[in-house]
């Protein structure tokens, strides 16, 4: 005969899964900045987190207004997130300073980088302050681009997987980009620099 169950048995037991913030995070590229993030969102099984491909959004304006669209329909869904980013660089935007003060005005994370998101990766392998600027027909972004193929040969913007390529550099990537940030202050020249 089975024993009776006591009052305690009969309790539900309390959850014991973390609760973790809802994030939503809109990038301007459609390769590099999505991937190295979805990657390690797969990784570090971030479920709580969203991180829809820019598509045809190209520039940071682009990218706030997209931020915004996205948190403003789960808000009428009354899913809300918790923190929103938006991803952009600084390149050669002429819509820049606004763009990340709206994100500011919305409460939103801008994370950007000067001048773009390929000196982040760089800082996975050292640390550099020299200024990128056009030369030619090539960009500021073009060749901040060609600095990272030098220490990293394989890089291309739709490389698989580069979360996890870099994974055991990230300790290093991100003491440079302190280091890197806090110069720009001090400097008051934010490129090269990066806020991920």
């Amino acid at each position: 005969m089975a024993r009776p169950r006591s009052k305690r048995d009969l309790n539900r037991k309390k959850s014991t899964k973390i609760q973790r913030d809802r994030i939503l995070i809109v990038c301007e590229g459609t390769k590099s900045e999505p991937g190295y993030l979805k990657d390690l969102k797969k990784v570090h099984r971030l479920t709580a987190t969203d991180i829809p491909v820019g598509g045809s959004r190209s520039d940071p304006g682009s990218i706030v207004k997209e931020a915004k669209r996205i948190r403003d329909n789960e808000r009428r869904k009354h899913d809300m997130y918790d923190r929103v980013f938006c991803v952009f660089d600084r390149d050669e935007h002429a819509n820049f300073a606004a763009a990340r003060k709206e994100a500011l005005d919305h409460g939103f994370c801008p994370v950007c980088s000067w001048p773009c998101f390929e000196y982040w990766i760089l800082l996975h392998f050292k640390y550099s302050r020299s200024p990128y600027g056009r030369t030619g027909s090539k960009s500021q972004a073009d060749n901040c681009f060609n600095d990272l193929k030098e220490v990293f040969p394989e890089y291309e913007k739709a490389i698989s997987k580069l979360y996890r390529r870099l994974k055991q550099r990230l300790e290093m990537a991100m003491n440079n980009a302190r280091l890197a940030k806090k110069d720009a202050e001090e400097t008051d020249q934010p490129n090269p620099s990066t806020e991920m």
